[in-house]
């Protein structure tokens, strides 16, 4: 019987692992952190228990020498494996940000590389192909001018929420992403927008390779702040391949809402940075060949200076996107006006003092940062905001250039997308507290949800430590977002503690404020006797929101001690024994009074989920009773013909244990995750054994076939006897899932929640599913009148009805006054 069980339990873990051993740890082997796409592997770092970093993975070819200004080719992975042959590519180090800015004279300026084209993926240890995960698709921010995806990372937020793969994007910056001229409409001289080419082209490497990391490819959300976030607009305009569905969702951070040039705005940018390079003469196409082969220092100082007053021939002087009339075809605000972008779930917002510009002249601001901007235009935009709605003209200064500069993207993108799709809207509320500032600035929020972090220029930045308040804030932004990867509603799966963020309308304009709103607590967690081997550091002190549950303590503690896994965990209040409901408030549990709170924790031992006990029990006969009924001389020495009889019992056997399979996996709502793994022997060994073996070997006996003694001429063998006992066993059954379907309806998903059952077999009785399964056996016990199955019926009925007695105690203890009055399991009887 242990061999059979052991055997199942095999068979299930490839089809069905997710739900089977909940104490099983991450993998800890580096050849665990080994992805193969199929044209090379690549080793990636174990940066928390759960989670593996694979940094610098390229997506496309490096657009070196010829190739630089133009579109990225996508990935020679012939070429990729021919260089690997068949070694592992180590990908635990980040690799080197694209070129941005200058850091000295001579060959030393320009730092970065050319050869950047590569992403960083965040997965989930031992994620594989089946996981099938959605992606969240990162690009920073930082003028199109600098960034370093290695100041954002991302390992905390699948440590956090195991269940998403993160892509953070490598693209060219500045001229080297962005050089503009009509000439370039030309594939021949080269490419326009080749930085956001580069965003696409990575999003297409996904679609091919991210399965490879546990990735969904058809569950991709791209996600960005800043000129990210004018990026995510641009997706959400672009034109690409026909038919192509490169995401299915979008969070717009800060949008950058910096105008597009048309590439003839900004030929006298492309002289002046030119001239800059030592490659101002000739035609353009001998520009750009002089251009191709110049130093990256050279070009690096050359777009450095194009920031200097000493460039004055356009307003437009930074290398950004342009309308090039082929991937961009227009102003992404006209193009959304005009009803045409993606449809997809959007999340879009801005801090509350956003703004790019300094100064105290609004009409010298906005004509730095709108260089076609009219007179009219900026004393119609002032007109807007009277001096006297400002406490000060500094506050007025902000709210005139954020808001053009930033905010209005928040209802320009909510109001379009909120027609078709679902739309939420947030101002970010809570200042970077190591800005001097004590406004909540521009990428305020990035602080917060990047463990501290505050970029530089060159690919620079410096992580701050965070309090524990911060941290349990930063992690519900982090749910917030995570959650609308996972669903597309940032709802689905936040924090308890958080509120509940509405949907934006064009009537209502709801927004939610993201703030800080909690205090947090110090308590107390030791051990209920001796510190349990897998968290020998008890006891230990753990800081956590006035509003956790025990749950959030649980998982705190599985945090500090990863092998300590919340399903072994049983916490109960100092020298008591009941333990604590996972959805218990701290603040409830202690009656307000968390100064000094102590908690005593358990260590259940290794753990199995109650689903994959039910799928290995009821598993059991569906295996023993075709290996007895199929092969009868393996079992009792001779062939013979079944009887009548043993078909007919057979078939219900067969189907009672297929519908309980079926149950299990589609129907029953578990109200309680995991149960002691010894437990999987225990409940097998009464299937196993009484309905499996016994049950057989008994009813599938010479004695029974067909022209036996036992059978000719008794009611084993009377037609009419077996078409009544079957009708009345097929009554059992369907009334048997009619009631386990009325339980589930009762339940909502991911919850314990309980109400009083009603309807049909629940007017007399608190469990008629027991009623309904002891019925059924029953019958099987008149058709057979075997002692076999008379002890499987007498033990499943005293424990069932022990099981419907305390049911019926809870029921009428929960409901008080309210519950019907009825028995346990037996109408009119008990």
């Amino acid at each position: 019987m242990l061999v059979l069980v052991t055997v199942f339990t095999l068979l299930l873990s490839f089809w069905h692992r997710d739900s089977l051993f909940t104490l099983a740890a991450p993998p800890t082997s580096a050849s665990r952190d080994i992805v193969d796409t199929g044209y090379a592997e690549y080793l990636g770092n174990r940066t928390f228990p759960n989670t593996v970093a694979y940094l610098g993975i390229p997506y496309a070819e490096p657009p070196l020498g010829s190739r630089r200004f133009r579109a990225p080719l996508p990935l020679n992975t012939t070429r990729v494996r021919a260089e690997t042959k068949g070694k592992v590519v180590d990908a635990t180090e980040y690799p080197e940000f694209c070129i941005q800015g200058t850091t000295g004279g001579g060959d030393a300026g320009g730092a970065g590389s050319e050869d950047c084209l590569k992403v960083n993926i965040y997965a989930p240890a031992g994620a594989t192909r089946r996981s099938k995960l959605p992606v969240l698709f990162y690009i920073h921010g930082g003028g199109y001018i600098y960034g370093n995806p290695r100041n954002w990372p991302f390992e905390h937020w699948v440590n956090q929420s195991p269940n998403v793969v993160i892509v953070s994007v490598y693209y060219r910056l500045s001229s080297f992403g962005f050089l503009s001229i009509p000439e370039l409409r030309d594939s021949a001289n080269g490419d326009l927008n080749a930085g956001f080419l580069d965003q696409i082209q990575a999003l297409r490497w996904i679609q091919d390779n991210i399965a490879s990391f546990g990735g969904d490819p058809s569950k991709v959300t791209i996600n960005g702040e800043s000129a990210g976030g004018a990026s995510v607009e641009l997706h959400l305009v672009a034109r690409v391949g026909q038919g192509e569905r490169l995401f299915r969702g979008a969070i717009a951070q800060s949008v950058y809402r910096t105008p597009l040039p048309t590439p003839e705005q900004q030929t006298p940018l492309f002289q002046y940075y030119a001239d800059k390079a030592g490659c101002g003469a000739g035609s353009v196409a001998e520009q750009l060949e002089c251009l191709r082969k110049a130093p990256v220092s050279a070009l690096a100082r050359a777009q450095d200076s194009t920031i200097s007053p000493d460039f004055t021939a356009s307003g437009y002087n930074t290398f950004h996107p342009v309308v090039d009339g082929k991937t961009i075809r227009d102003f992404p605000t006209r193009l959304i006006a005009e009803g045409k972008f993606t449809r997809v779930p959007l999340i879009v917002g801005a801090t509350t003092n956003e703004t790019l510009s300094g100064g105290t002249d609004v009409g010298v601001a906005l004509r730095r940062f709108f260089p076609s901007i009219r007179d009219e235009d900026i004393t119609e935009l002032q007109q807007a905001y009277p001096i006297q709605s400002f406490s000060s003209d500094a506050l007025r200064f902000q709210s005139v250039t954020g808001d053009s500069q930033l905010k209005c993207a928040n209802t320009i993108l909510g109001t379009a997308f909120s027609e078709s799709v679902g739309t939420w809207v947030y101002r970010y509320n809570q200042r970077n507290p190591t800005n001097p500032s004590p406004s909540v600035t521009h990428a305020a929020e990035n602080w917060m949800m990047f463990l501290g972090t505050n970029t530089g220029f060159n690919g620079t930045t410096t992580f701050s430590d965070m309090t524990p308040v911060e941290t349990a804030f930063a992690s519900e932004l982090i749910a917030y977002w995570l959650s609308f990867v996972r669903s597309g509603n940032p709802n689905s799966f936040k924090l308890s503690r958080s509120p509940v963020w509405t949907k934006y309308t064009a009537a209502r304009r709801n927004k939610i404020v993201l703030q800080q709103s909690l205090a947090m607590v110090s308590i107390t967690v030791s051990a209920a006797a001796k510190p349990p081997s897998l968290a020998k550091g008890l006891p230990a002190t753990l800081d956590l929101s006035e509003e956790a549950t025990i749950k959030d303590v649980k998982t705190k503690i599985a945090e500090k001690f990863p092998k300590f896994k919340t399903a072994r965990q049983k916490l109960s209040l100092k020298g008591e024994k009941k333990a604590l409901d996972d959805d218990a408030k701290l603040a409830t549990v202690f009656g307000g009074k968390l100064d000094g709170a102590e908690l005593q924790v358990k260590d259940l031992g290794p753990q199995v989920s109650w689903r994959t006990v039910f799928l290995v029990e009821y598993g059991g006969p569906l295996l023993i009773h075709p290996w007895i009924y199929y092969f009868p001389k393996a079992w009792y020495g001779k062939e013979f013909e079944h009887s009548t009889l043993q078909k007919y019992v057979f078939v219900f056997v067969m189907l009672h244990f297929l519908k309980r399979e079926l149950e299990t996996l589609f129907v029953h709502r578990f109200s309680h995750g995991t149960m002691p793994f010894f437990n999987l022997f225990k409940n097998s060994a009464h299937y196993h054994i009484l309905s499996g073996f016994m049950l057989a070997f008994d009813i599938y006996a010479p004695k029974f076939k067909e022209g036996s003694h036992h059978i000719v001429g008794s009611y084993r063998n009377n037609e009419t006897y077996l078409w009544a006992f079957a009708g009345l066993w097929a009554f059992a059954e369907v009334s048997n899932l009619h009631t386990h379907i009325t339980l589930r309806n009762l339940r909502p998903p991911g919850t314990r929640v309980r109400a009083i059952p009603r309807g049909y077999g629940f007017n007399l009785i608190s469990c008629p599913n027991y009623f309904f399964e002891t019925l059924g056996w029953a019958v099987i016990c008149a058709m057979t009148n075997t002692l076999s199955a008379y002890i499987f019926l007498g033990v499943s009925t005293v424990q069932m009805t022990l099981w419907a007695l305390k049911k019926h105690k809870n029921y009428k203890k929960e409901f008080g006054k309210e519950y019907p009055r009825r028995k346990a399991i037996f109408p009119f009887v008990l």
